[in-house]
């Protein structure tokens, strides 16, 4: 199985068309998928076209599962609260973030309920489109240099600080969603999940140093082993 897809029960999506607003997006290529347990949904991310233009696009999906995999029943509403307010800190990340070249623009975003083609009819689908960044994920790189490590590391500082002078952090460092083009030496990110409201009243913990714990989360086997 590729290294991405911890999982591969979308592939059948690939090909389709999915409706987001008012445009419709060709799920060309499922990029990643895997089980996100304690949310008890399957996420994952395809690449894609927007149908009206062609313009290149990611697609994310994080589909709920059947709550009965939930250990305790009881907590299931707070679960679905949890995943809600992870969906709209993101958009909400992405929109204000949007003037910024190095995170992608939102393209479009929905709730959507499955049909009998998914494993959980009547459960939620939370879907955000957004533009593709050029490059791949530094992850996939078997050749970056030291000196690529340690660039990619002061501009990542850079990004995530930025983010954060636009009223967002990260909660995690994933080095997946690190993207690297190297002809062009240039550094973003992929997405803003995981984002939260930046306190810009405590500046004691910021601004991002090279020792953040976060920075160090998207470096693991990139700068750092």
């Amino acid at each position: 199985m590729y290294p991405r897809l911890d999982q591969c029960t979308l592939l059948k999506f690939e090909g389709t068309r999915l409706t987001i607003g008012n445009d419709y997006y060709l799920l060309s290529t499922l990029f990643s998928e895997k089980v996100h347990d304690e949310l008890g949904v399957r996420q994952a991310v395809f690449l894609g076209h927007r149908g009206q233009d062609g313009l290149a696009s990611i697609i994310k999906v994080r589909i709920e599962m059947n709550p009965r995999i939930i250990e305790d029943p009881k907590s299931r509403p707070g679960i679905l609260e949890w995943s809600t307010r992870l969906f709209q800190n993101e958009i909400k990340a992405l929109i204000d973030c949007q003037d910024l070249r190095s995170t992608p623009n939102l393209l479009g975003q929905s709730v959507q309920v499955q049909n009998n083609q998914y494993e959980y009819p009547g459960g939620y689908i939370h879907i955000i489109a957004m533009s593709r960044m050029p490059g791949m994920p530094v992850t996939e790189y078997s050749d970056l240099s030291d000196t690529e490590g340690v660039y990619i590391k002061a501009r990542l500082m850079e990004i995530l600080e930025s983010i954060r002078l636009h009223g967002w952090y990260i909660t995690g460092g994933y080095p997946e969603k690190v993207i690297y083009e190297r002809s062009t030496r240039t550094v973003s990110l992929t997405s803003l999940g995981n984002s939260e409201k930046a306190d810009l009243s405590k500046p004691e913990k910021y601004p991002f140093t090279e020792n953040n714990d976060i920075l160090l989360g998207f470096g693991q086997n990139v700068w750092w082993i």
